[in-house]
């Protein structure tokens, strides 16, 4: 209800304010107190509409958006289909991309919705007067060190994933092939699943980028399929940086039924870390505890992949320690680890009532229930034990394995098929 709230109350603001591109605040912090701290920024980048009918589609998907960042927060600078001072829209890219801040750890969200060509060649994202090419986006991102979110929410997009895939980027793409040239409604859908409580799909009271991408391009497949029209636009997601990206299809809710052919990692994790619109739990943890987080996700990720040739002492160890830390982001105060006792000497050593020695017990000795009951997923509630082995929460359906295989070896990285689409 309260997400509800939020999105009529944003949508609201967002109408009622005038269509002016605000100048690019300071991200860093709201020197006031007075508001929360922004979870991240946004640039929307508007193209050539070509026809009445597109700028109308284009026009409510700036209003959705807006309507988010309201609720995120998050500053938004909007660079549309008009000339500012005189400036064309693909100098103003350039010239706003200079002036944003290229380090740091809040994410930078990228956002184009319009109409895209590709001649077999180049990519371009059309604007008015000269469009944008990707090779020429991808120079422009090079001093960005930043996480940063892409939404290339228009027609023959998927070169541009290709080209401005990297480390700590995350890429949407509305279609999987440069040759999808219609156009794409995957913009649209995005925007409004935002703000749409039917994307979370784990039901931790957030949507995730994920989340956000898979509601989306499910809701495009339902509109085609509704219009009885055959589908023009297969959107993929890029987090690990190879290139080449992960089809929507491979993901059920947040988990993936699919496994690359080659065997290579596939997409989602990351985009699973990162939201727009926190939680209350999300909200209350620093850029720097989601990071250290995000971290241990990965590092966890990593152990359960290789617990085959993991000494089993050595897995629970690992798996024990990751938890505890896990548990330090989100309890600190009620996540320290045992004091270790010290050996008491042996004329000293305490009778149990049978008569025999009782051992003095030390950290190792320590109830690994308690340990356990400290372990969180990312959105603060309880873990199982490591013997369930969850991943944060994130552990996919079992399908033929027994239920303790399906635990350890979780289907989150995709699996078979064309993998990574030959598209790409």
């Amino acid at each position: 209800m309260m997400r509800f709230v939020q999105f009529i109350l944003g949508l609201s603001i967002a109408l009622s304010v005038p269509r002016i591109a605000p100048a690019i605040p300071d991200p860093a912090s709201d020197p006031s107190g007075d508001n929360p701290s922004p979870q991240a920024e946004i640039l929307l980048i508007v193209g050539a509409p070509g026809s009445e009918r597109f700028a109308a589609v284009f026009g409510e998907a700036r209003q959705l958006i807006e309507a988010a960042a309201i609720s995120a927060p998050a500053p938004v600078n909007v660079i549309q289909d008009d000339l500012t001072d005189g400036t064309p829209p693909r100098q103003q890219i350039f010239d706003v991309l200079k002036e944003m801040k290229p380090d740091g750890l809040l994410p930078l969200w990228i956002i184009l919705t319009g109409h895209g060509t590709f001649d077999g060649v180049d990519a371009k994202f059309n604007l008015r007067g000269e469009d944008i090419t990707s090779k020429e986006f991808k120079e422009a991102l090079q001093r960005f060190t930043r996480p940063v979110v892409l939404v290339l929410g228009f027609s023959a997009s998927a070169p541009f994933l290709t080209d401005l895939a990297g480390p700590d980027r995350i890429i949407l793409s509305a279609t999987k092939s440069g040759y999808e040239m219609n156009y794409s409604h995957f913009a649209r859908y995005f925007a409004e699943a935002l703000l749409d409580p039917d994307a979370d799909a784990d039901r931790d009271e957030q949507n995730s980028l994920l989340e956000t991408f898979v509601f989306a391009a499910k809701q495009v497949r339902d509109f085609y399929e509704s219009e009885n029209r055959l589908l023009t636009e297969n959107a993929l997601i890029d987090d690990n940086g190879d290139g080449r990206g992960t089809p929507a299809e491979w993901f059920n809710g947040v988990f993936t039924s699919s496994e690359a052919e080659d065997g290579t990692e596939v997409d989602g994790l990351r985009a699973h870390q990162l939201v727009l619109i926190p939680n209350e739990i999300e909200r209350q943890l620093s850029l720097e505890d989601r990071q250290l987080r995000n971290d241990l996700e990965k590092e966890l990720r990593l152990l359960r992949k290789n617990k085959d040739q993991t000494p089993p002492e050595s897995y629970r160890r690992q798996l024990e320690q990751i938890f505890r830390q896990i548990a330090r982001i989100y309890y600190p105060e009620k996540s320290q680890d045992p004091e270790p006792v010290e050996e008491q000497p042996s004329d000293q050593t305490p009778q149990s009532e049978t008569g025999t020695d009782a051992p003095g017990e030390t950290a190792n000795d320590a109830d690994p229930q308690a340990a356990e009951s400290k372990n969180v997923n990312p959105d603060g509630t309880a873990q199982s034990s490591p013997s369930d082995e969850p991943d944060s929460g994130r552990q996919p359906q079992a399908e033929t394995e027994t239920e303790t295989e399906a635990a350890d070896e979780s289907s989150e990285q995709p699996s078979s098929d064309s993998a990574k689409e030959e598209d790409q």
